[in-house]
């Protein structure tokens, strides 16, 4: 299956989050999206996108690919057929959760970043991003997502050790509690329990991003 990818940029500096600190041009088809903001870029399967380019780097920046209904990644030669125009509103800068409802963290605990979903863009698959700048101890209660399957990731914000996470977070996946000071990503498959997680110690922040095969983010009862 030709897989939808999503490309992510976010500025590195989480006082100033919003802030790539550099000029990024990205090609989809015949649309050359400039932009400075942390952002999401959604590209449909099977079109042509790349050519990234940055210019002005001032701060380190986070960087990750998502693509979605593939075992593994993947790329081909593609030439631009589409007309010009089509996908410069494949871009989000925003967090804006398209049904109203925005989670209540402690105070000071998250910045939120982005969020996408089916209805922001035709066709996208839900993934959100926030920084994490304190210890929490209250994490989401646990539950299931009946029709995705999700992933989870947290990433340190040392650029000299990004493998780093300067902190221990731990997560309840089914029956087990998966702990880690290091920056990793967790899948989780449709239908298993999994959540609280919690924030046990934080030396510096960490981004934290989540998305999955779905169009729209549901939390289900276990």
């Amino acid at each position: 299956m030709i897989p939808t990818s999503f490309i992510c940029l976010s500025g590195g500096d989480p006082k100033d989050h919003d802030n790539l600190n550099a000029e990024v041009t990205f090609q989809i088809e015949n649309d050359k999206l400039v932009f400075s903001d942390t952002c999401f870029v959604f590209v449909p399967k099977g079109f042509a996108h790349g050519i990234i380019a940055i210019k002005n780097l001032k701060k380190p920046i986070l960087h990750y690919i998502m693509q979605v209904h593939a075992t593994n990644y993947s790329y081909f030669p593609a030439v631009p057929k589409e007309p010009a125009g089509k996908y410069l509103g494949h871009r989000v800068t925003k967090y804006a959760r398209t049904d109203g409802k925005m989670p209540t963290p402690p105070e000071g605990f998250l910045t939120f970043l982005l969020w996408v979903d089916g209805i922001r863009i035709p066709d996208a698959p839900y993934t959100e991003s926030v920084w994490f700048h304190t210890t929490n101890d209250t994490g989401p209660v646990n539950h299931t997502h009946e029709d995705m399957d999700e992933f989870i990731a947290f990433i340190g914000s040392d650029p000299e050790h990004p493998e780093e996470l300067n902190g221990d977070i731990s997560l309840v996946i089914g029956d087990e509690i998966i702990h880690t000071t290091k920056s990793t990503i967790v899948y989780i498959p449709r239908r298993v329990p999994h959540g609280p997680l919690l924030v046990h110690e934080l030396k510096k922040d960490i981004l934290h991003f989540s998305g999955g095969n779905g169009s729209n983010y549901r939390k289900d009862s276990v």
